[in-house]
């Protein structure tokens, strides 16, 4: 083939980046009979219209390479090599088109599907990194699970080995990390497995994932995962100390709301408000913590105080308004059983939403009430106190609100179990610190 050939000339112009020019040099010498490296040719080709994003077209092509390959008369190992190549590049066409900016489930499962087919028939390996099946896969899961699709989750999940899968995290441009494919791959199938109620494999499943040197905070979540599988099986004592274990080290809104949960189920009805009102002051009011607000607005309605569920009620239908969403199953089942508001609540959504927060603080001093101590020492980095507490022998660790506090203000807090990992040993520590004004201090 010489240097003037439409193939040299159509590869240099891809080098170029002129790619429409590539086209246009490619695509007679594809469709002409008398073409002799038509493969070669359709494979560049085919590249070339990638390139320009025209991925159907490319597909076509490609289509029409690989039916070719078997009448070139040619070696097996050149026909596997070629059909390896074509396979490839057609894989990534289908990402490019059908994955790429696609959020609907339905087309992401079609695509994953499509792209898992294609690879195979090339004989290509589905774990080769960067595989278009394995980013193909882990993004139709996710799309599946919000679309509360657990069962093809698990089942297109376990098409993928966990070994083979990267275990590279990606640090991102803000500093932040990406998890891995492996941590993604553990975090999805947990969340299936809970979503399809398949308890005793869950909690299985996060043991094993646990214990597989992943990363602190997916090791986390799945501990998470875990206890709510426990609690599946009806074990939540057991599911209670797990969650107990997991705020030790680390306090998560959706962890306390999980405790808060198991609590309310054992008896435990003043623990489950207290715990579940700082779940949700932690984190605020937003359209993730609004059905766990409902909850506790139904217990306090049980507990007789109808003026925050009347408050949550107004907000709760503001949110899924606002959202467009429409108001139904245990939402709308939840709302129907909290009292009548004697007039309508007219508050706009952000108002209304301070004052749940201002009731929900009310609340938790009611069941909680704060205690007192002094702000003792300062962290040279100031992130951190300690507190001075009457009775205690030992200052209490807290970290330092946003509001900085002085040494020898007076402040208000609550008490949480903790872990002491400079002494590897349990402990408590401070949250919720307010300093108190003139008319409080004193206060014991």
């Amino acid at each position: 083939m010489s240097e003037q050939s439409p193939l040299a000339i159509g590869k240099r112009l891809i080098e170029e980046g002129r790619f429409e020019e590539a086209i246009a040099t490619l695509e007679p010498a594809f469709r002409s009979p008398k073409t002799v490296a038509r493969v070669w040719v359709g494979f560049q080709l085919g590249k070339a219209l990638r390139r320009t994003a025209e991925f159907s077209r490319a597909l076509d092509v490609l289509r029409e390479t690989a039916q070719c390959i078997e009448t070139v008369g040619q070696s097996q190992e050149w026909i596997s090599k070629q059909r390896m190549a074509i396979f490839g590049l057609a894989s990534w066409c289908l990402w490019d088109r059908d994955v790429a900016q696609v959020e609907d489930a339905n087309l992401l499962f079609d695509a994953a599907t499509k792209i898992h087919r294609t690879l195979v028939s090339g004989g290509l390996d589905l774990f080769e990194e960067p595989s278009p099946f394995v980013i193909a896969a882990l993004k139709a899961a996710k799309f599946g699970l919000e679309a509360g699709r657990g069962a093809e989750v698990v089942k297109l999940l376990d098409l993928l080995d966990p070994k083979q899968l990267d275990a590279k995290r990606v640090r991102l441009q803000s500093g932040d990390e990406m998890a891995s494919a492996r941590e993604r791959w553990y975090e999805l199938r947990a969340k299936a497995l809970i979503l399809t109620e398949q308890w005793e494999e869950a909690v299985v499943f996060c043991e094993q994932g646990q214990g597989a040197g992943l990363h602190h905070q997916i090791a986390y979540t799945l501990g998470y995962r875990r206890a709510q599988a426990l609690a599946g099986m009806g074990r939540r004592e057991e599911a209670t100390k797990a969650l107990v274990t997991l705020l030790r080290t680390r306090r998560e809104w959706w962890v306390q709301s999980e405790l808060a949960e198991n609590q309310w189920a054992l008896g435990h009805r003043k623990k489950a408000i207290v715990t579940a009102s700082a779940a949700i002051v932690d984190t605020g009011i937003d359209e993730r913590s609004a059905r766990k607000l409902l909850t506790l607005a139904c217990w306090l309605a049980e507990e007789g105080n109808s003026k925050f569920g009347t408050l949550v009620a107004a907000l709760i239908r503001q949110i899924w308004v606002d959202r467009g969403w429409r108001i139904k199953g245990e939402v709308l089942q939840q709302l129907q059983s909290l009292p009548k508001a004697a007039e309508e609540v007219q508050l706009v959504t952000d108002a209304l939403s301070r004052e749940v927060r201002r009731e929900l603080w009310s609340v938790l001093d009611q069941y909680d009430p704060p205690l007192i101590g002094v702000a003792s020492r300062i962290l040279p980095n100031g992130r951190a106190l300690f507190l001075k507490v009457d009775g205690r022998p030992n200052d209490v660790f807290a970290r330092m609100p946003r509001a900085p506090i002085q040494i020898g203000q007076q402040v208000s807090f609550r008490l949480v179990d903790s872990f002491d990992f400079k002494r590897n040993e349990e402990s408590q520590s401070a949250i919720h610190l307010k300093v108190l004004g003139p008319e409080r201090r004193g206060m014991k």
